[in-house]
């Protein structure tokens, strides 16, 4: 396996009793998969947004089939999506109301999802303030940490 660096990605989740929060960590690496499948990968990742502007620029690529440089436009349009695919997705959860909240590297999600709780543990990370914390309130309930697919102990 290969050392990758993550992008951590935090929002509080309402829906817990307990206040916590989920974690997303985005690998900041080449996506084949959006190189190749495009806007039906951009679907897959419930990603709307890019996953529309993606099929107009595509069906727009289509269009200009009779143009001479139109392969070369198409061919700079599926390396563009490989190298950004990332980029969006971050983007993409940041509408979705999560904060990007720090850099942490690993061999695999996992391990990058691990590290961002020992930073956390730590004091070397902090957590973006929420709801009456972020007003400068005292918060109702402590902060429960809770990781997206983690099993319930």
């Amino acid at each position: 396996m290969s050392y990758k660096t993550y992008t951590a990605y935090v929002r509080p989740v309402t829906e817990v009793a307990d206040n916590g929060i989920d974690v997303v960590v985005v690998p900041d690496e080449f996506s084949f998969g959006a190189m190749i499948f495009g806007p039906v990968w951009a679907l897959f990742h419930q990603m709307w947004i890019v996953a529309g502007i993606l099929a107009i620029l595509y069906l727009f690529l289509l269009f200009l089939a009779d143009f001479q440089g139109a392969g070369l436009l198409f061919l700079g349009m599926i390396l563009v999506s490989g190298f950004e695919a990332m980029t969006w997705k971050g983007w993409s959860l940041e509408k979705k109301g999560y904060i990007a909240t720090g850099i942490v590297g690993g061999d695999d999600e996992f391990t990058a999802l691990r590290r961002f709780y020992q930073l956390l543990a730590a004091g070397d990370l902090s957590l973006p303030r929420f709801g009456a914390e972020a007003k400068g309130q005292a918060p109702h309930a402590p902060v429960a940490i809770k990781s997206a697919g983690s099993p319930e102990k």
